[in-house]
């Protein structure tokens, strides 16, 4: 065992994904103690994903010998107690941090430093990150740009709800959060590569943050490749903005995701995608279904894609995905008559589809039947079969996949890769 390289012994442990394991590795030799501690102490990461972050923060400064081992760190609220912590404190911690590479913050409430201005300009470089979480934040949109100014990140995955309140007797007002003058010149721009925003609002009356405008200062110009939009609960409160956001620069987006819910969503969407001439993969989560019934909006819903949204996208595009449901998500105790397979609208998207030569079709499929009493004609692992004989010229030349699910099984978590 003392003889085999470290490279070697870090393969063989990596093997072992329980704690009570690895300790007892630790035991063996002095050479395999350091190779276990090095895993053991990879991700701090507790079970629950609530990383109090008092605790987490009171055993790294008394364990300083474990810091350069910690690739991923996972930040939580204290129980019990106030979990508001600020964009300062934030960055002392990841920084303290020489190899972290990951760093998740989960229901905390994030504050800008208390002092005046509200946000200054960091100076240095910036520490990198391949992935920076921010999720359930109670976060004004101030602290929020200043936190993802702060760090060179490969993909920044933010789920925001601009009105969560603080504490029970005050919220985060978007009035008091805008700074007077230019965002740009209070937040250095962003160092980010992929960018993944998800908006919720639940109270739609209240201000909305210029979060469009926001972002159209301070989004880089160059490098990057990614942009990942969703407008949560069907309320589309920000989706208008995304035109503004990707004005400077959509020049740059190679990859872009978005989940549009209405047909205004597919003009606003049909206004964005000029903004992106050198796009290569287009992902979109549709209102369409496979099977439709007679005369519904799921028929309209394809056919307004096809004209607005895939007529607009550049003819050198290299992937299209599309997320579509099975059969119709709509009570079917009020239907009474059967889902049909209506080839028309699908007919206007392979019409469309042949400007595309170099175009690679995918269709993510999810039944979205949830009651056991539903007997489906037929199983969704047929839609592959369908959309066969619906494409024919993609299927010929093996330029088409389908990936089907059920959406018992979905995961609705922040997105795997992280």
């Amino acid at each position: 065992m003392e003889r085999l390289p470290p490279e070697l012994l870090h393969n063989i442990v990596g093997y072992l994904e329980d704690t009570p394991s690895l300790s007892d590795c630790s035991l063996v030799s002095r050479k395999l103690h350091s190779v276990v501690r090095s895993q053991l102490f990879s991700a701090i990461d507790p079970p629950d994903s609530e990383g109090d972050f008092e605790l987490v923060t009171h055993f790294l400064a008394r364990n300083i010998d474990i810091v350069h081992h910690i690739h991923k760190l996972s930040l939580g609220p204290n129980a019990g107690e106030d979990s508001s912590i600020t964009t300062g404190r934030i960055l002392e911690v990841a920084t303290s941090l020489p190899r972290l590479r990951h760093l998740h913050l989960l229901g905390l409430i994030i504050l800008p430093p208390p002092v005046e201005p509200r946000i200054t300009k960091f100076n240095g470089e910036r520490h990198h990150l391949e992935t920076l979480l921010i999720a359930d934040c109670a976060v004004g949109m101030i602290p929020l740009l200043a936190l993802l100014s702060l760090f060179r990140v490969d993909h920044a995955e933010v789920h925001w709800t601009p009105t969560m309140m603080v504490n029970p007797d005050d919220s985060i007002d978007a009035d008091q959060l805008v700074p007077q003058g230019p965002i740009e010149e209070a937040i250095p721009p962003f160092d980010i590569a992929s960018f993944f925003l998800k908006c919720a609002d639940y109270q739609p009356s209240r201000p909305k943050p210029p979060i469009g405008e926001a972002l159209r200062q301070l989004l880089p110009r160059s490098g990057m490749h990614t942009f990942r939009f969703e407008d949560e609960l069907m309320l589309e409160c920000y989706l208008e903005t995304l035109p503004v956001m990707l004005r400077d620069i959509g020049h740059t987006i190679i990859n872009f995701d978005v989940a549009p819910l209405s047909p205004q969503s597919y003009n606003v969407l049909a206004q964005t995608l000029p903004l992106l001439p050198n796009l290569r993969s287009f992902k979109c989560d549709t209102e369409g279904s496979l099977y439709a019934y007679p005369n519904g909006m799921d028929v309209s819903a394809i056919e307004d894609l096809a004209g607005e949204v895939l007529s607009a996208l550049p003819t050198r595009l290299t992937r299209l995905e599309l997320c579509i449901t099975y059969f119709p998500d709509v009570d079917l105790n009020d239907v009474h008559e059967d889902p049909v397979l209506d080839q028309t609208p699908w007919g206007v998207v392979s019409n469309v589809l042949q400007h595309f030569p170099e175009l690679k079709l995918i269709f993510e499929v999810v039944d979205t039947s949830v009651s056991d009493d539903f007997r489906p004609p037929a199983p969704v692992e047929d839609a592959h079969l369908v959309l066969a004989q619906l494409f024919p010229a993609f299927h010929a030349r093996r330029a088409l996949e389908v990936h089907t699910s059920r959406f018992r099984d979905l995961d609705f978590g922040p997105t795997r890769e992280l």
